[in-house]
């Protein structure tokens, strides 16, 4: 889906959009190519401090093109994800950056459609939406209807609210790349 330079290339905008923010140092100018990066696609950036979530923030659609939202994401990840304290100065350097740009969403008929470890997840009823990266299950051991349950928790419902007629589910997939891997 993407060149293993322009998964570079994103990892380094990501990177130097936190720096901007955090140190006051000039705003990322990359020249990035690839046409994926001018196509709207859903993404998240997850940041670690030490092996331990630092933040994490995405959007499902995307809401412009996958180089502004990468930027964007990163900024609001070290800043305004309300679970952390925003990163410090101190701690950019040592933060470790992980990008996942989601497929388009398919709405889940029948529980057995979802593979752990393939498949992240989306719940909504009404107003609430909760949506958990495919890893999250992966990394927490759970089965299906343990997965269906802590995101239907995350959407603010309560866990069994995924059997409700009203409640709508959906599967993605993610191209997932860290700074790990450079």
């Amino acid at each position: 889906m993407i060149s293993d330079s322009g998964k570079k290339n994103l990892l380094l905008l990501a990177r130097q959009a936190i720096e901007s923010v955090i140190k006051g140092s000039n705003p990322p100018e990359l020249d990035l190519y690839e046409p994926i990066f001018d196509e709207i696609h859903g993404a998240f950036v997850t940041l670690y401090l030490h092996n331990e979530l630092k933040g994490c923030i995405g959007n499902i659609n995307g809401k412009s093109t996958l180089k502004e939202d990468i930027s964007e994401l990163a900024v609001a990840s070290a800043t305004r994800d309300h679970r952390f304290k925003p990163v410090s100065a101190d701690e950019v350097e040592d933060i470790h950056i992980e990008i996942s740009v989601l497929s388009p969403l398919e709405e889940v008929k029948d529980t057995s459609e979802i593979v752990i470890g393939e498949h992240g997840l989306i719940i909504e009823s009404g107003f609430n939406r909760g949506v958990l990266l495919p890893q999250v299950p992966v990394e927490e051991n759970w089965d299906t209807i343990t997965f269906l349950q802590f995101t239907c928790q995350k959407a603010g419902l309560s866990p069994d609210d995924w059997k409700l007629r009203n409640t709508k589910i959906y599967r993605f997939t993610t191209f997932r790349f860290s700074e790990s891997e450079e």
